[in-house]
């Protein structure tokens, strides 16, 4: 079969999905953002023996479809038998920036069923932990600006086989930024440059690179 790469994006409500959804598009991918899980085999099938050359996929999916959590483990195991290069990435967010842009859109929680944004939050983050524990990437966008998120799905489309290291340091720096962003440049400056250290220190750890002042 044709060698086709196929990015599900998936996730918590208002960890930014459709904005990534938007990103692979530009980024050269063809995007399906709510496609019912049990439709992705036969949309794989039409791709197998469509002339049109069909590469990269990308399908938005989230809680609100009714039957996915039940059955996207048998449809991902399918797809991969099939010989389909099927990456998962889970995107997620702390609870209180997921708070904050739910209410600067006044949209509902779909999770929420009348008992309050938290509530469906946390129930949310509890219904999808299977998924997420299966996810090949998990993407905080907590601290990401556009730009930021960007870089990061571009990171991950150009080096699919790397580790999560440049995204989590990219992580982190985004998180410093915007701690300096909040207390401004001069009264955070001691923290940033702790921050700093910690991030080096880090990718340290990563790489296996000794400490500063360790022994031969």
């Amino acid at each position: 079969m044709k060698d086709l790469r196929l990015v599900v994006v998936t996730g918590l409500s208002g960890s930014g999905k459709s904005t990534a959804i938007k990103v692979l598009e530009d980024l050269g991918f063809y995007c399906i953002d709510n496609l019912p899980v049990a439709l992705i085999p036969r949309l794989v099938e039409l791709w197998e023996t469509s002339r049109e050359e069909v590469r990269r996929v990308a399908l938005g999916l989230d809680v609100r479809e009714r039957h996915f959590l039940d059955e996207f483990p048998r449809v991902f195991d399918e797809l991969r038998e099939r010989g389909v290069r099927l990456e998962v990435l889970y995107l997620e967010a702390s609870d209180d920036v997921l708070v904050r842009r739910f209410s600067e859109t006044r949209r509902p929680h779909p999770a929420a069923s009348g008992a309050g944004l938290e509530e469906g939050i946390r129930r949310e983050r509890e219904r999808l932990r299977g998924l997420r524990e299966v996810a090949d990437r998990i993407l905080d966008t907590s601290a990401l600006t556009v730009h930021e998120l960007r870089a990061a799905l571009r990171d991950l489309v150009e080096r699919p086989d790397a580790d999560t290291m440049t995204i989590a340091l990219l992580v982190e720096t985004a998180a410093r930024n915007q701690l300096l962003r909040r207390r401004g440049h001069h009264s955070a400056q001691g923290f940033a440059d702790r921050l700093d250290d910690e991030i080096a220190r880090r990718r340290r750890r990563r790489t296996g690179e000794r400490e500063p002042g360790d022994a031969e």
